[in-house]
């Protein structure tokens, strides 16, 4: 039971099959970037389709508590191929806040993490960029043995690193795993 506006982590009822959970959308805060994650897919109509392990769980036995930790011999009925996905952070492009809202210069670090069954609950983060909020350049790469691809969500924080009070988070972005392009884009030519 809770008395204040936080929402709860919708990933548990996701991966169980349900759709609708009830987020406060005046709480702007990590749940609600996992919601806006996950129905971006689809052409972010609202729909998504279950996997089929889900869809028919009389057949399946899925149960995603049955999935802690690694490593898993994943069940032929459940059809999910194991990827491994390797994400390169290179920089950031004018991400400094104006002058009046914080008078100090950002350092700025990157929270990559995925969500999803909880074996696949992974984190990873870059180095922070002292004083350069405007461009910092991290170029760091990270991978994540994903072993549900079809459930998981990534996402990317964007904290501004101080030693003294808690990191506040200045922005992010999530989406499936299954909706990212594979490749990489050429910066220069």
């Amino acid at each position: 039971l809770r008395q204040d506006s936080s929402n709860p982590n919708p990933i548990n009822a996701w991966n169980c099959g349900i759709q609708m959970v009830a987020l406060n959308y005046e709480k702007d805060d990590q749940m609600m970037s996992l919601l806006y994650g996950k129905f971006i897919d689809n052409g972010g109509c609202g729909y998504i389709l279950k996997p089929d392990y889900l869809i028919d769980i009389d057949k399946s036995k899925f149960n995603p508590f049955n999935y802690l930790k690694k490593p898993l011999s994943l069940s032929e009925t459940i059809n999910e191929n194991p990827q491994r996905l390797t994400i390169t952070i290179i920089s950031g492009q004018f991400l400094s806040q104006s002058n009046e809202i914080r008078p100090d210069i950002p350092d700025f670090y990157v929270v990559i993490s995925t969500h999803g069954i909880p074996c696949d609950k992974q984190s990873q983060q870059t180095k922070f960029i002292e004083n350069n909020g405007f461009d910092p350049i991290w170029n760091e790469t990270f991978e994540f043995d994903i072993d549900f691809p079809k459930k998981c969500l990534v996402c990317f924080d964007i904290y501004d690193y101080n030693s003294f009070t808690k990191h506040d988070r200045f922005a992010y972005f999530c989406l499936t795993m299954t909706t990212m392009q594979t490749g990489n884009i050429q910066l220069n030519k």
